[in-house]
């Protein structure tokens, strides 16, 4: 072990790169262009649909729902009612406002309003299926008549009017793919070559919406847009903003600290200049691999700010320590290499493990941290340990001597804060036992959770919409039930139907915390709307009719009579159907155990009949949720495992490096405390904090335990050992962790809830851990040690400290 801890800490490293800098930049940037090149590709996706593998079971059974019936989260459009229903002006309003939607919205599938929502008409045996505002009436009797029929229509309640008629909604869904092939001889459509609508495409539809409603919003006429895809886009939109913004405000920050740090503009700079390259390397590389940025993805920018940054201060702060004794650039590098080199591939390494277990998660965003910020992290370690020294060689940074030596002011409080630490260890011992146990009850009470529309707040129209479709039309959320009848069987049967109408009214009876079905909709519907219909009209007939000829026959005069809503609810050869729930918008938290108790009761009706599936994008919502928990637990597990081997391997003393995951685990444990008592949510990417945090806190611990043995080895004396520690590793330990905090802390400022949180907890864990590493760790340390005198049998040589730490 001895043996590679002198091989990683060798000089020939640093040695080439003094030797050939001009080398070492040629490489370094011809990669960094490289990766260039390649960030045009770079997409942004917060869609949910992004969110699990297609070769997830969730994600197949999701993708077959959009196979038969498309995609069924729909835009919605809430627009007030006048006092008056049959006032022909605003019907005229409407239509005009529907046709637009239809004429101009790209992409679009289905439209539904009271401008074309299903009305039946019998006249003997014929039947007429048209819109509801096929002929807009002009006389008061038609308008009368208008108004009744609405009244009168079970159907058109919580569709298209709300019950106290305040409002009526406005609902289309687009397209599920796009791109057909086109025959190059007969220019007809091939059906070949179909792919997804992507964000992109949902742009441009939501950008015909805005347009659309801005021209028909007026006085009298109020219209509000809400709708799933709106609230996914905008979440994309601020991801794409804030990207760009945020990483402006971070670099900004922390080039301001780190010119007060070295009291040196090209210093901040050359540090920045190796931050900035891994993450283009980075970014690069997720465009390689067609991996969008995302809602987890969105951290890496400041992550690897703070991350690289980080390493830069260490290489730095020895190159000018060595520097002020008068040495000359080349050998400033050599002995800045040899110093730092070690702790910086240790603490990547550790970084990398931490990171490492996210990989494996079933959710895309989280395994993208797990495979892309260890990336980064190797392209930030890589750039400190040879682009940076490189440009510290040719560069002429000029080192005032007073203000680099280590016994300033900064590391002389620091030392005090170890004597003082050491001194009352018993009595820090002892408060870390309180925090511990406050912070454990304190995440007892966390919950999980996945809603983008509290991510969202800050959108008042979004929510307002959302609210609104809530409290009027009983809710704006919907969940999918896709009905594969068994071998013989199919939905033209009696006894199916009769069993989806059985369905209906337990859904309807059906209530599990907060939520409850406002609209169950289905073929049965249209069926017995049917019966009732061809039997003049009577309530006594709106059934399923259990004669399974006649039933074929009315369906044929459906089909026959002009209308093509049974396309939405039953494939051609009705052997696969659907049935649609609506409920109030809710966290994931709610609908998981809504959407496990409406399945149940499917399969307790139709089971005997088909074979049921939970389908549409809540399905994916309720198991993104439900992934939530499974990562958290193994994620966590694997990374505590890892780091623990690597700290005992790295650090080269058993006792050191099992010791020193203490303060490790504190800012972990602290920050869990915090969301609990705080009522912050674990969600995708609040639940990344603690292996991100660990990754880094380890990093702080690393370089003190490597620093600590060294002078350990040197002194034999544990107290003198922690105070050279501190005077050397200790100041850069601040002022990284100070570029953490502030570098976390800028997401504050970003458009997103769940980024605000990420950011506060973030910091408050960074803070935790220096913490620990400055009060707990000197008298973890001072334990271990204080039995042993004398220097070790093969003491490493300090080279530039005096033996005296005081």
């Amino acid at each position: 072990m001895r043996g590679m801890h002198r091989r990683i800490e060798g000089s020939r490293w640093a040695q080439f790169v003094a030797a050939r800098p001009g080398w070492v930049l040629a490489a370094a940037l011809l990669l960094a262009l490289v990766s260039i090149t390649q960030l045009g590709e770079l997409r942004f996706d917060a869609r949910t649909e992004g969110f699990l593998p297609e070769n997830d079971p969730v994600r197949v059974e999701f993708n077959a729902f959009r196979d038969y019936f498309g995609r069924s989260e729909p835009v919605v459009l809430a627009v007030r009612l006048p006092e008056n229903l049959g006032d022909r002006a605003f019907l005229e309003r409407l239509r005009a406002l529907h046709r637009d939607l239809e004429n101009e919205v790209p992409y679009l599938s289905t439209i539904t309003s009271l401008v074309n929502v299903r009305h039946l008409e019998a006249h003997g045996d014929t039947l007429h299926v048209g819109e509801l505002l096929e002929e807009m009436p002009r006389t008061v009797e038609e308008l009368a008549a208008f108004e009744t029929t609405v009244r009168a229509s079970e159907l058109y309640t919580n569709l298209v009017i709300s019950p106290d008629e305040a409002w009526t909604l406005v609902a289309f869904e687009t397209e599920y793919e796009i791109g057909e092939a086109v025959d190059p001889l007969s220019f007809e459509p091939t059906g070949a070559d179909r792919r997804e609508m992507g964000p992109g495409e949902d742009a441009d539809v939501i950008a015909a919406v805005h347009e659309i409603v801005s021209r028909h919003r007026a006085d009298g006429f109020e219209i509000r847009a809400g709708g799933g895809i709106l609230i996914q886009n905008r979440v994309t939109t601020s991801l794409r903003v804030d990207f760009v913004r945020l990483l402006f405000l971070a670099m900004t920050v922390i080039t301001v600290l780190l010119i007060l740090l070295f009291r040196s503009l090209l210093a901040a700079l050359l540090a920045v200049a190796v931050v900035a390259l891994s993450l283009v390397g980075t970014l690069g590389c997720m465009a390689v691999f067609g991996a969008p940025v995302g809602v987890g993805s969105q951290i890496l920018p400041t992550f690897l700010l703070a991350v690289g940054v980080g390493y830069a201060v260490h290489v730095l702060t020895v190159f000018r320590q060595k520097r002020a004794s008068g040495r000359d650039r080349r050998l400033a590098v050599i002995a800045a290499l040899d110093h730092s080199g070690k702790p910086i591939v240790l603490t990547a390494a550790t970084t990398v493990a931490g990171l490492v277990s996210f990989a494996p998660a079933g959710l895309i965003p989280v395994a993208q941290i797990g495979v892309f910020a260890p990336l980064g992290v190797a392209f930030a370690a890589l750039y400190a340990l040879s682009l940076l020294p490189a440009l510290l060689v040719l560069c002429p940074l000029r080192v005032p001597e007073a203000r680099s030596r280590p016994s300033g002011a900064t590391a002389r409080r620091l030392v005090a804060v170890g004597d003082w630490a050491l001194r009352h260890r018993l009595s820090v011992f002892a408060a870390l036992g309180i925090v511990w146990a406050a912070a454990i009850l304190g995440a007892l009470q966390l919950r999980t959770s996945h809603d983008p529309l509290a991510w969202v707040r800050n959108d008042p129209e979004l929510v307002e919409t959302t609210d609104i479709v809530d409290r009027h039309m009983g809710g704006a959320g919907v969940l999918e039930l896709l009905i594969e009848a068994h071998p013989g069987k199919s939905l033209r049967d009696p006894e199916l139907l009769a069993a989806m109408d059985r369905l209906e009214s337990r859904i309807l009876d059906l209530e599990v915390g907060p939520l409850r079905a406002a609209k169950v909709l289905g073929l049965h519907r249209i069926v017995k709307e049917l019966h009732q219909e061809l039997h003049g009209g009577d309530p006594a007939w709106y059934r399923v009719p259990d004669d399974s000829v006649l039933l074929a026959q009315e369906l044929l005069l459906f089909e026959n009579g002009g209308s093509e809503d049974l396309e939405k609810w039953v494939d051609s050869t009705y052997r696969v159907g659907r049935m649609t729930t609506r409920i109030p918008w809710a966290d994931a938290y709610h609908i998981v155990p809504y959407a496990e108790e409406l399945q149940r009761l499917a399969r307790l009706e139709l089971g005997e009949h088909a074979d049921i599936k939970l389908g549409g994008l809540q399905t994916l919502v309720t198991r993104a949720f439900v992934s939530v928990n499974e990562i958290l637990i193994e994620s966590y597990l694997i990374a505590f495992v890892l780091v623990s081997l690597m700290m005992v391997v790295l650090v080269g003393d058993l006792r050191v490096g099992l010791v020193a995951m203490i303060p490790n685990l504190t800012p972990i444990v602290v920050a869990l405390g915090f969301m609990g008592w705080a009522g912050i949510p674990l969600g995708t990417l609040t639940m990344l904090v603690g292996s991100i945090v660990l990754g880094l806190a380890v990093d702080d611990t690393i370089h003190m335990a490597h620093g600590f043995v060294r002078h350990q080895r040197a002194f034999g004396d544990p107290q003198a050992a922690i105070r050279a520690t501190l005077r050397t590793t200790g100041v850069a330990l601040l002022f990284t962790s100070l570029a953490l905090v502030c570098g976390f802390l800028v997401y504050g400022f970003g458009s997103l809830t769940t980024m605000l949180h990420f950011g506060v907890i973030a910091a408050l864990s960074i803070s935790v851990a220096l913490a620990a590493d400055l009060l707990v760790l000197p008298g973890l340390l001072a334990w271990l040690y204080e039995d042993r005198s004398g220097p070790a049998a093969e003491a490493i040589p300090i080279e530039g400290w005096a033996v005296d730490a005081r």
